[in-house]
């Protein structure tokens, strides 16, 4: 089971450290809590700081990390038969672990899956690449 702490050393920062993780970063927004920007409801009148926070956590702005590279070798040795991941970021299914047959199971979904809410489009900086900064 890997958490937060393996992509740290790439520079994503982890959600609650104070003063550096992403929850900080949110202080000076508009939010009335940093986990709202995970909420549909807070999202559906104010996208600006889940867009915000996509843009940086986007797919291809981090590279995996030795304990990434470490996974694809327990892998490639026949010792690793399962990976539970709370990280989004997915990067222990990237390059380091490119054909990784070994089952991953994400717990919270990641970055690479988008979904709109059901009878909504998609918002139109997701689908286009849109500047939400």
């Amino acid at each position: 089971m890997v958490g937060a702490g393996i992509s740290t050393p790439s520079g994503i920062p982890d959600f609650r450290s104070p003063g550096t993780g992403f929850y900080s970063s949110f202080q000076h927004c508009d939010v009335p809590y940093p986990e709202a920007i995970f909420e549909l409801t807070f999202f559906l009148h104010n996208p600006r700081p889940f867009f915000t926070w996509a843009k940086k956590m986007y797919p291809g702005n981090y590279r995996p990390n030795v304990i990434h590279y470490f996974l694809r070798l327990l892998q490639d040795k026949g010792l690793l038969l399962r990976l539970y991941t709370q990280n989004i970021d997915g990067l222990e299914r990237g390059e380091a672990s490119q054909g990784l047959s070994t089952p991953s199971l994400p717990r919270l979904g990641h970055q690479r899956q988008v979904r709109a809410s059901p009878g909504r489009s998609p918002a139109p900086a997701v689908v286009s690449g849109g500047n939400w900064s």
